[in-house]
């Protein structure tokens, strides 16, 4: 299998999971432009499987398959040729405002918008909190912000843009932390696979990933993880999350799955 991006996408990512009708992943491989990453080979039963790409870039997936015992060979090419509708210039962030919190994001570039939707998740999956209209500015760079109610137990949000076409692109995800976890590492998704965010109170500097044994296994600035933290090489398993050298703050426990 061999993962492909032309050269003028830079800095984007695709990713390919094969999986079976289960869901259970096989493989999984990410590559950011100009860059191939063959995957080992892997025997698989005769059933269907599925080949899911995600990514922000543009650029193509092939597939190289068949059987050694028949002298099959065969190979699918998967492309992603459509651009997003909009260049996400600022990420979604946020602020207190009151008695809520005030969400914010900044695009430019927006062809063929028809609306924005904030989506909150308050632990049983995202569902459309608000509709933001679209702004009418051309190619320059343009704020959006939406008014949310506070929450006591913390939720997450996310943006998606949705055009005309019906096709629709997703932001960044945070985490709004509530009135009783303010002192609470959050992070989303868990269990993870491949990649996590962080919410961090903003007093925190160090977060430390620690595994089952107690061995501290990584550190991070404050800034890195709510950035991200690729697990995608850590062995399956529980970890914690927690502040380095602060017991006030509630650690997290964090699942690692294949």
């Amino acid at each position: 299998m061999t993962l492909l991006n032309p050269g003028s996408v830079q800095g984007n990512v695709l990713t390919l999971t094969l999986r079976d009708k289960s869901g259970n992943t096989f493989v999984t491989r990410s590559i950011t432009a100009g860059e191939t990453n063959p995957a080992p080979s892997i025997s698989l039963t005769n059933q269907t499987y599925y080949a899911v790409i995600t990514g922000q870039g543009l650029g193509s997936v092939r597939l190289d398959y068949g059987s050694s015992s028949s002298n099959f060979s065969a190979t699918a090419t998967f492309n992603v040729e459509a651009a997003a509708p909009v260049t996400w210039t600022k990420p979604l962030s946020y602020a207190a405002a009151g008695e809520g919190v005030n969400l914010s994001w900044s695009v430019a570039d927006q062809v063929d918008v028809d609306r924005y939707e904030v989506e909150v998740d308050k632990g049983s999956g995202f569902e459309t909190a608000a509709t933001v209209a679209y702004q009418e500015v051309g190619s320059r760079e343009v704020t959006y912000t939406s008014l949310q109610p506070a929450t006591s137990d913390g939720a997450y949000y996310r943006i998606k843009q949705l055009d005309f076409g019906g096709t629709f692109d997703y932001s960044n995800v945070i985490y709004v932390p509530g009135s009783t976890d303010a002192a609470a590492l959050n992070v989303y998704p868990n269990p993870a696979r491949d990649f996590v965010r962080v919410a961090v109170p903003e007093r925190v500097e160090t977060v430390e990933l620690v595994a089952s044994t107690g061995q501290v296994v990584r550190t991070y600035p404050a800034a890195a993880a709510r950035d991200g933290i690729n697990v995608s090489d850590l062995i399956t398993g529980m970890y914690l999350l927690r502040v380095a050298g602060d017991a006030s703050f509630t650690p997290q426990r964090l699942i690692v799955r294949r």
